[in-house]
């Protein structure tokens, strides 16, 4: 049996890239194939039971862990959806999170015009629900209201994925689990007089939350932008609120949506779309439980100042040179 050598050109975001493969169509439904999105629930059903226990904050951790990584795989197989379906099993393997944030902010603020597959000049949260969310209900208003309820959910999600300390929590988490666990609690009271406590009945709870974490930051001293010393910075304490049942929501439904893309992927590959599941809650009010429970505050940094005047700052050499006579 001869096979013919075949390539996909595709781009990842603006970068192209070409895949050659004896057997690219089989080898790209094979892959659609071993991804098991209903892992994402599992997580849930296995830990979420856990919360209230006495390993409450191990599993809140594992669950906001997943949430990250849910995202990640989400908005990747969303982007490969459009712009490399007939190769998807290289796409993820060239798109980084730097690609991913580029594209959505480009959504999120209404100038994506990314190339891609299906020939739409400039692609919203709208157009791509209604692209990818192949659901038919006798109702014809159910359907409508189905590719809404999509869009409006993975533009929150999009929203989620570019925030600042989402990113920052998700590396103290994947990069050697550099965080501790727990909310914190932000109280806010007027001063009787400079330097005077107020008293406790007069303080005001502003945020609170027993689930959340408290990670550093690496970041540059303020004002030293001269770029001989680039590599003096300093570490900020940062710390956020989250709530492990508003995660747990957000897995169900980031779950769904991930069958959704896989099975339009499979139609845009010849499958019946009769054959594939299209998925959504059976309640339209499901769609709000990611977000219904408020912590708050979500997040605080506060640290002392560090400016130029406050250091000597020292150039790659001085360091080098530093280290040799330490």
């Amino acid at each position: 049996m001869t096979h013919e050598m075949k390539y996909s050109m595709f781009v990842v975001d603006e970068t192209p890239y070409c895949l050659w493969d004896w057997e690219l169509d089989k080898r790209n439904l094979d892959f659609l194939d071993q991804i098991d999105h209903e892992y994402f629930k599992y997580i849930v059903e296995a830990h979420f039971p856990n919360i209230g226990g006495d390993n409450s904050q191990r599993a809140a951790i594992v669950l906001k862990t997943t949430y990250h990584q849910a995202l990640e795989t989400f908005f990747t197989l969303l982007f490969a959806a459009f712009q490399a379906p007939g190769c998807v099993v290289a796409y993820v393997h060239k798109c980084t999170s730097g690609h991913l944030r580029s594209m959505i902010n480009k959504i999120q603020t209404g100038r994506a015009k990314l190339f891609n597959r299906q020939g739409i000049d400039f692609l919203s949260w709208t157009k791509i629900s209604d692209t990818v969310n192949l659901v038919s209900y006798e109702d014809i208003k159910r359907t409508e209201e189905t590719k809404e309820l999509f869009a409006r959910l993975w533009s929150r999600f999009g929203h989620a994925y570019l925030d600042d300390s989402n990113i920052n929590e998700y590396n103290s988490i994947k990069h050697g689990f550099r965080l501790r666990p727990g909310g914190f609690t932000l109280r806010i009271g007027t001063e009787p007089e400079y330097g005077v406590a107020p008293p406790e009945g007069e303080m005001k709870i502003i945020g609170d939350s027993k689930f959340g974490s408290t990670f550093y930051v690496a970041e540059p001293i303020k004002d030293l932008n001269e770029n001989k010393y680039k590599r003096n910075f300093r570490v900020r304490e940062h710390s956020v609120n989250w709530n492990p049942e508003n995660i747990a929501h957000a897995l169900q439904l980031l779950s769904l949506s991930i069958s959704n893309i896989i099975s339009y992927v499979k139609v845009l590959h010849g499958v019946d779309p009769k054959t594939l599941p299209f998925k959504r809650p059976q309640s339209s009010e499901y769609f709000e439980e990611p977000f219904k429970r408020s912590t708050g505050v979500l997040n605080i940094a506060m640290n002392h100042i560090i400016t130029k005047e406050d250091i000597t700052p020292f150039t790659n050499e001085e360091i080098i040179e530093g280290l040799k006579n330490a």
